[in-house]
């Protein structure tokens, strides 16, 4: 079945050019382009690089256009994330980075909206090299809420829990406000 590959490859070597061969891959779900590929498995064994393009979420978004571009072959294999706009592709990043950005997007969405808000505020204020203590953020808090500091406080703690926010603790004085907190 890899005859025909070889014979070209052999009639090209001479030029200095590269041979490439688009072959239509099966619907099995892998992050492996040679084990994606259709056919007699010859045919993912001569050629030095073998390429899989796969959408990442169209079946839960017909919008999102992204696509996974994974490789295998004789060099090392990589998984990165592409996307295709009218003026070309775009890449997005590695699949491992684009995963961990898009985990924590949905972290983020699931969060009710004072932590939601609260979260804005630290990452705003972390993205200008500054901390936030509960009194910055008790500063946001709608004013129905009775006690602002200590919902402020609390809601700073549940972040820190999700692992979106991180905090040390400040020796206390007269001008230090307790713990401060930056994003991840």
């Amino acid at each position: 079945f890899s005859d025909p590959f070889q014979d070209l490859q052999e009639i090209i070597s001479p030029h200095n050019c590269t041979l490439l061969v688009i072959h239509h891959s099966g619907k099995q779900r892998s992050n492996s382009a040679v084990d994606s590929a259709r056919g007699h498995s010859s045919l993912t064994d001569s050629p030095s690089q073998c390429l899989d393009l796969k959408y990442l979420n169209r079946h839960e978004d017909l919008q999102d256009k992204r696509i996974i571009l994974s490789t295998d072959g004789r060099g090392e294999g990589s998984n990165l994330i592409i996307k295709q706009e009218d003026a070309g592709w775009i890449l997005e990043g590695n699949f491992e980075e684009v995963m961990d950005q898009e985990k924590h997007r949905k972290k983020i969405e699931s969060l009710i909206e004072r932590q939601q808000d609260i979260y804005k505020l630290v990452e705003e204020r972390t993205n200008k090299n500054m901390y936030t203590t509960y009194v910055e953020a008790a500063a946001i808090l709608d004013d129905e809420v009775e006690d602002k500091d200590r919902q402020a406080r609390a809601t700073l703690e549940q972040l820190v829990k999700k692992k979106l926010l991180k905090t040390n603790k400040v020796i206390t004085d007269k001008e230090s406000r307790g713990k401060r907190y930056w994003t991840t």
